[in-house]
């Protein structure tokens, strides 16, 4: 068995993540070697997260009224003036490609 050191935090997705490793003669000795350890894992500050709470959270956000950065038009006067809305919320994966 071999300790994988990690970045620490915040770790990139272009980086191993802290954990082990076995080293086998062949594969069916590793998978016996895995089986016989007993490891207890550190779930880190994060293992409460929860991804439908998040996503709940940026639906909440988006909905309140944000920071005016530039003005052009009056959003608002010509949403209500108009005969026909479409409202669609799009959903993508979130990908953090460094410090998040």
């Amino acid at each position: 068995m071999v300790k994988i050191d990690g970045p620490g935090l915040p770790a990139g997705l272009d980086q191993p993540l802290e954990g082990i490793a076995v080293l086998a003669e062949n594969t069916w000795a590793a998978i016996k070697g895995s089986q016989a350890l007993e490891i207890e894992w550190d779930l880190g500050p994060n293992q409460t997260y929860n991804s439908a709470n998040q996503l709940q959270e940026m639906l909440k956000s988006t909905s309140s009224s944000g920071t005016v950065k530039r003005e052009r038009g009056n959003f608002n006067q010509a949403k209500s003036s108009s005969g026909k809305i479409i409202e669609k919320n799009i959903f993508s994966a979130f990908l953090c490609t460094r410090y998040c």
